[in-house]
């Protein structure tokens, strides 16, 4: 796709989150850290470091005076792409130009509206710490009237973030306040990648591709990727790794294990499948051992309750009341292991709290600072709790406590399962589309190189993620695209023609496919809805059974007086017209068929009302 990023992720959350939280954690050196690392991050923080750009940055470097009406209606479009009550709300002029966009009133902005746009959105990308270098609070305090040397100081200060984010790590690990984990190569779903057959372990009745995936050697390589890159960057090799969406299974940490992984974790779920009726809620503060054929590896599950305190839970509290609560959970848990275990369980029990590096901040008030100041804080002067890394947790001694086992329950940290990869048509289809691929890539053959690499890529788990339909976002279509592209790199590589059409997307060749179900279409925003917390609509899905198609609109919020979401469907059909209620819908039906809408509201509170709308289509 050229040499610029699509996305600008990877830049944005290095500056606001990434660099600033490991220097939330160094004014803190008593509490303990272990910081997994992503190799395809490395990559692309490398990549900046060598001058490639994002688009989101490239339309940033543009002088505002020449901007051209299509970058106009981009930068409209992308640069309120955040959390608007933390990172818009909070400043004025930035308000105000954003709700000029959500207002559709942008067409009438100055060059300075548009200079002013361009350097809030790289400022609300920095991180509360960072924030105190003096040429970033300059600007904070100067809030309007910017220049296009202010923006060039700025952009100069994200490639600056970027850049110390690696030597950060390596200073907090050779002060031993950090270890470092590492995750497989490309981030995929290491027992799907193996097995897609494995899914069924944990969901015995769920829908799989009809020919299973099955690429045991491509786990390894993704391991031993990401451990010599690792090497490569840090000069060390990584004790433990923390598998892309904490997913396991038997054969994936024996392939760690084979690659000299001492450590591995994942969600207590897991456990709690492994166990069945021997488990017990404190079995989860134990490391446990988990024997393969190359060695043993230790294992924790966190503590599911605690770490989506502080990704979901916290983010509405005062940052002392939630510190306060999370230590006083802490000591609930200590007298329940007490209680079962005995005393001296304590000397060997671990809370594992795991959560995102970068995805809950933004919710928080200053990206979360506070908050994690507050724990900190009470954590180093706390003495009933001690901090250890990951490697300390799972020493051998430590493991002793609880019988090995021989074999795991595969899952993931997300419900213990892996129904957000695979399952689904989509999903199905991706993975199948994906073996056919994989099949005509040769391993050995030089010239399939750049095929190999195009392969590993798209064994990524986002592809994958993005199928969901329960996840949306405003580049979730973009997933769909890149991942098709990937696909057609294989094969124009290699010299083949691909066997469907990668020209139309996976949704629709999943519904003309022999894989049935629903089926969810791309929804057009338009530019009335910028940020996704205004977006009207998530998603539509479309169901057939027995001769009656069921129409499904989600939406994000109540449809305000004037609006309206207008639903067209093209298949070639017939279209029929029908209003209803809140709702404009086009149907292409047969005729002699009824098409039912289906209206859900998703209200702040959490309260759902439906309406159903059964129609005649003629």
């Amino acid at each position: 796709m050229g040499d610029s990023f699509i996305l600008p992720w990877v830049r944005l959350h290095a500056v606001k989150d990434y660099t600033d939280l490991l220097l939330l954690f160094e004014e803190f050196p008593q509490v303990k850290h272990t910081v997994n690392v992503v190799p395809s991050l490395l990559m692309q923080l490398s990549e900046y470091a060598h001058g490639v750009q994002d688009g989101v940055q490239e339309l940033t470097m543009l002088p505002a005076a020449t901007l051209s009406d299509e970058e106009k209606r981009s930068i409209a479009r992308l640069f309120v792409l955040c959390n608007h009550e933390h990172m818009i709300a909070p400043y004025p002029r930035y308000a105000a130009l954003a709700d000029a966009i959500r207002t559709r009133r942008w067409h009438a902005f100055s060059t300075q509206d548009w200079l002013d746009l361009q350097v809030w959105y790289l400022l609300t990308w920095i991180g509360p710490v960072s924030r105190r270098i003096e040429e970033v609070a300059r600007l904070f305090r100067k809030a309007a009237g910017f220049t296009e040397a202010d923006k060039q100081a700025l952009l100069a200060e994200h490639r600056r973030l970027m850049d110390a984010m690696v030597p950060t790590m390596r200073r907090l690990h050779d002060a031993g306040q950090i270890e470092m984990s590492v995750t497989p190569y490309m981030h995929p779903i290491l027992p799907l990648l193996c097995n897609t057959d494995v899914a069924h372990e944990a969901r015995p009745t769920m829908s799989l591709p009809s020919t299973p995936f099955r690429a045991s050697s491509d786990a390894h390589e993704h391991v031993r990727r990401a451990i010599d890159m690792f090497h490569s960057t840090f000069e060390h090799s990584p004790q433990g790794m923390w598998p892309a969406e904490g997913s396991v299974s038997t054969e994936a940490i024996g392939i760690m294990s084979a690659h000299g992984i001492q450590w591995a974790a994942t969600d207590e779920a897991v456990l709690r499948h492994t166990l069945g009726d021997m488990y017990h809620p404190t079995s989860t503060y134990f490391p446990w051992t988990v024997r393969t054929p190359h060695g043993d590896v230790g294992m924790l599950f966190r503590d599911h309750t605690l770490s989506d305190a502080i990704g979901f839970e916290y983010q509405r509290w005062d940052a002392a009341a939630a510190a306060r609560d999370l230590l006083a959970r802490l000591e609930e848990r200590k007298r329940d292991i007490v209680q079962q275990h005995g005393e001296e369980s304590l000397d060997h029990a671990v809370v594992p709290i795991i959560l995102d590096g970068e995805n809950c901040w933004e919710f928080y008030v200053d990206n979360g600072a506070p908050f994690v100041r507050a724990l900190l804080q009470a954590l180093s002067t706390d003495d009933r709790f001690v901090t250890v890394t990951c490697a300390e947790a799972t020493a051998a001694p430590h493991r002793t406590f609880m019988s090995p086992r021989t074999s795991i329950v595969a899952g993931s940290w997300i419900d213990g399962n892996f129904d957000i990869w695979i399952g689904s048509p989509e999903k199905n289809l991706a993975w199948e589309l994906l073996a056919q691929a994989r099949a005509m890539v040769s391993p050995t053959d030089p010239a399939h190189a750049a095929a190999r690499e195009a392969l590993l890529i798209a064994e990524g788990s986002d592809w994958f993620w993005w199928y969901e339909p329960r996840h949306q976002a405003p580049n979730k279509y973009d997933f769909d695209v890149l991942f098709r592209y990937h696909l057609r790199t294989i094969y124009s590589t290699v010299g083949l023609q691909p066997p469907v059409d990668l020209d139309r997307t996976l949704y629709e060749l999943a519904h003309t496919s022999d894989h049935g179900g629903s089926y969810t279409i791309p929804v057009s925003f338009g530019m009335s809805a910028m940020h996704v917390a205004d977006v009207i609509a998530r998603d539509v899905t479309v169901e057939s059974n027995d001769g009656l198609l069921t129409l499904t609109l989600s939406l994000n919020r109540e449809i305000l007086e004037g609006e309206s979401v207008t639903f067209r469907v093209d298949d070639n059909a017939n279209a029929t017209y029908r209003d209803a209620t809140h709702l404009v819908h086009h149907a292409p039906v047969k005729a002699g068929t009824s098409c039912r809408i289906v209206v859900t509201e998703q209200r702040p509170s959490r309260a759902e009302q439906s309406w159903t709308h059964v129609v005649s289509c003629a």
